[in-house]
């Protein structure tokens, strides 16, 4: 294994000079009402990872443990620059990078591994702005790389053993620069319809839940994507539609290029037989409360890949989650599939939680059982269960730290070992 810790060094180092804590300034834990560049009224379409809801989360002020008066007046030109380009062009934009290091009690293989995540993204409203029926350009470039160790956290499930989990999802080795988003959304109705088309990210349109994004408490596949859907590579052609009817229920579907490719940007691989596909059918008791309080059902269909060797397949997942006061947000998800069209798991059932502390801080925990696909494993494989608690740290404006644990029970194809702990940091900044 290559030597990690300079690099953990730096990345938590590089801002503890002239710190002090948020309590000895003045500051409490009463969130701060604010943005930093004026990104709160970004329209958003999709989950939590659509690219409008991580700037507007990324920009919203903090109350972090930590303050760095040094710092934050050095950055102070960058967000009002951001600030004046939105108000005079429409145009919004920001960079997070996600650095993730775990590390396994026991393994096949590897106990070590390094990932990370660089994201420029980027909004244009080009039409309609102040209107009800407003179009913009969207667009994300990205690169993912495993840093200092031989294999990244998407793949280092392998190593324990497991086939159905992934202990760091989305943390390839294999992703060079790309755009993985570059479409057009367009709103209508005050925002109650719209549609995406172009080069998408799956993410924040299938059954997308308020946990389905890097920016928050989970790390695992689990809580973060069902395991029994079937999915594609980030960066695909395809698009993604949804409406609501009345004040409480929306519908919407999508498809998408079955045969895109992580990390590679082929327009080649398009075949109008070979598609992802999903409906849903949703529930809310308000409109303005759909990202939190919402009741979900989609069904997906992907077709056969016959290059790829890879078989048809259906299933539904169905996703709960509901806010209590300002601080608990539980949640309950459900999926069941034929296992075919690469999907991970037959069967899937989650819980979990996750509770503000402090202003900015999350725990979370989160317990999921999966039966892994004999179609994609080859074998009737047993069943794999994962508890994951976390803690998310705002320990300055714009950096946060993430520890996390996983229990990773009866790794299907580790059947020597019947429970392996993976201890995990993450690093987070945003600008």
């Amino acid at each position: 294994m290559r030597d990690i810790t300079p690099c953990l060094i730096l990345c938590l180092a590089f801002a503890l000079p002239g710190a002090s804590l948020a309590s000895e300034t003045g500051e409490n834990d009463e969130p701060q009402i604010g943005y930093k560049s004026g990104y709160g009224d970004l329209e958003e379409f999709g989950g939590p990872a659509s690219t409008a809801a991580e700037l507007k989360t990324s920009d919203v002020i903090k109350t972090p443990l930590f303050r760095f008066p040094d710092m934050q007046k050095g950055l102070a030109p960058w967000f009002d620059w951001k600030r004046r380009v939105l108000d005079d062009y429409g145009s919004s934009f920001g960079l997070d990078v996600n650095w993730l290091y775990q590390r396994a009690t026991a393994s096949l293989g590897e106990r070590d591994s390094f990932g990370a995540i660089y994201r420029f993204r980027g909004e244009w409203l080009a039409l309609g702005r102040d209107t009800s029926h407003s179009g913009s350009l969207v667009y994300r470039l990205e690169y993912r790389d495993d840093h200092f160790t031989d294999v990244a956290p998407a793949a280092f499930a392998t190593e324990i053993g497991a086939a159905s989990l992934t202990t760091g999802f989305a943390y390839a080795d294999d992703f060079g620069l790309m755009f993985t988003e570059l479409y057009w959304k367009q709103l209508y109705n005050d925002k109650r319809i719209g549609f995406v088309i172009g080069i998408l990210d799956f993410g924040p349109y299938f059954d997308y839940y308020p946990y389905t994004t890097l920016g928050k408490g989970f790390l695992t596949r689990e809580f973060l994507l069902n395991p029994t859907l079937a999915i594609t590579g980030v960066g695909h052609l395809g698009a993604a539609a949804k409406g609501f009817i009345g004040d409480h229920i929306w519908v919407g579907g999508a498809f998408y290029d079955a045969n895109a490719v992580n990390g590679d940007l082929n327009l080649d691989t398009w075949n109008s037989d070979e598609l992802l596909k999903h409906v849903e059918i949703g529930w809310t008791p308000d409109r303005e409360r759909n990202r939190t309080d919402r009741v979900q059902l989609t069904y997906w269909e992907v077709d056969e890949r016959r290059e790829a060797g890879v078989p048809a397949g259906s299933g539904w997942a169905l996703s709960i989650s509901g806010e209590f006061g300002d601080r608990l947000l539980p949640f309950f998800r459900v999926g069941d599939s034929d296992g075919g069209g690469g999907a991970k798991a037959e069967s899937h059932v989650g819980i979990g939680f996750g509770l503000t502390l402090r202003s900015d801080d999350l725990f979370s925990l989160g317990l999921a059982r999966n039966k892994p696909s004999r179609k994609t494993f080859g074998a009737d494989l047993n069943e794999e269960s994962v508890l994951e608690v976390s803690y998310q740290l705002q320990i300055s404006q714009n950096v946060s730290l993430l520890p996390d644990v996983q229990l990773i029970v009866n790794p299907a194809n580790n059947p020597n070992k019947d429970r392996i702990w993976v201890f995990s940091l993450r690093v987070r900044l945003t600008l």
